[in-house]
């Protein structure tokens, strides 16, 4: 992917570059994720499509912190018309070092977070 968006933005497409980098994870994880969950809850349940998601805090704070990237690309791309600089991309270099060291600090078990509507997952 890396390689195919740098020659989309060498060859004068930089929007689509742009583009590609979003909506290819995206379609990758909607699609990948979405078929597999439900492969697994029409062969698991009896009783509909019921299952219960089980996670760690630092997968929490991952999905927090991916929530948090895409929104703020959404809102800053756009009020920049689609013209990147640098210092977004420094904010980001260092949005991902903050994601980087609460993650270890979490998964080190130097603080905890309490996570809405956590169920310890029994052991099948």
């Amino acid at each position: 992917d890396a390689v195919s968006n740098m020659t989309m933005a060498k060859q004068g497409f930089p929007r689509m570059a742009i583009g590609a980098c979003f909506g290819g994870p995206l379609l990758n994880m909607l699609l990948g994720v979405g078929i597999a969950s439900m492969v697994k809850a029409v062969r698991k349940s009896a009783n509909g499509f019921q299952f219960q998601l089980f996670f760690t805090q630092v997968e929490f704070l991952a999905a927090l912190f991916l929530i948090a990237s895409l929104a703020s690309s959404l809102v800053v791309i756009t009020c920049l018309r689609f013209r990147l600089r640098r210092p977004y991309g420094v904010f980001l270099i260092v949005f991902y070092g903050v994601f980087l060291v609460i993650s270890i600090l979490a998964e080190v078990n130097v603080f905890s977070i309490s996570i809405p509507g956590h169920v310890t997952p029994n052991p099948e």
